[in-house]
């Protein structure tokens, strides 16, 4: 099995045009890495989570599994899959509506995990909209 760290790379390098092009959207004064327009900061940062095996995030990764850009969705299950070993049936590429009861059941995953902390006072600070095509 690859890497987590290797095929974050492989998502990353696929961006890299968009880099090079300087069309990635302005990223947000203040927002969280995760918050951020550009999908490259959103994908840089799940493989920070990934790589420094930061339990306490997987919360927020989860809520990348929503995420508008697929490449990120990407990065996400692969980081949560390197991290806990699970799937719960996820696939990035899906539509919405087929990957909304593989969310619920991570959603589940992390309520009933004493080692996986959610976001204090239950605030859900990830959840900004994404879209980078606007």
């Amino acid at each position: 099995m690859k890497s987590v760290a290797g095929i974050l790379l492989l998502a990353a390098a696929a961006l890299l045009p968009v880099w090079l092009s300087g069309c990635a959207a302005q990223d947000r004064p203040g927002a969280t890495p995760l918050q951020q327009r550009a999908s490259a900061n959103r994908i840089r940062e799940i493989r920070r989570i990934a790589l420094t095996g930061d339990h306490g995030s997987i919360p927020l990764l989860v809520n990348r599994l929503d995420d508008d850009d697929s490449a990120v969705r990407f990065a996400a299950i692969m980081a949560l899959e390197e991290m806990t070993g699970e799937r719960f049936g996820y696939a990035y590429g899906a539509s919405a509506s087929k990957r909304s009861a593989a969310v619920s059941r991570w959603r589940t995953y992390v309520e009933r995990r004493s080692d996986v902390a959610a976001p204090e006072n239950g605030a859900n600070t990830d959840l900004i909209a994404t879209d980078d095509r606007a």
